[in-house]
């Protein structure tokens, strides 16, 4: 069973994307706060196959996520960012190139879904 850790500060975004993902199969952990989910990768990173983030997000950015899961971490998930702007270059240029895609928002869960059904590693 595929293991996904979503974030996005739109808890609308966040339902939607849980409700499919676990209707696919997907153990899916949803978070509207991106220090919660630091904290549940914190202690949960092991056993999390994909990392998917919102770009724009309060307190910690999506970039900042990935960046920090690759520093302590090092490159144990895949990681796909989702954005409304990807037109933000001073955001983009913080992306590691460890993040496998950017998708746009809206967010569609046949794009997802197919990005999520290839091999991990």
């Amino acid at each position: 069973m595929l293991k996904i850790v979503f974030v996005d500060d739109e808890k609308s975004v966040c339902e939607e994307v849980d409700e499919a993902l676990s209707w696919l199969g997907c153990e899916v952990h949803t978070f509207v706060d991106p220090t919660d989910c630091w904290e549940f990768l914190v202690s949960n990173y092991e056993k999390v196959d994909v990392l998917v983030t919102d770009l724009m997000m309060p307190k910690i950015d999506g970039a900042e996520l990935i960046q920090r899961c690759l520093s302590r971490f090092g490159c144990k998930m895949r990681f796909v960012l989702i954005s409304g702007e990807l037109e933000s270059s001073v955001m983009l240029k913080k992306i590691s190139p460890d993040i496998e895609i950017i998708l746009p928002k809206p967010i569609s869960i046949t794009d997802l879904s197919k990005i999520l059904e290839k091999p991990i590693f």
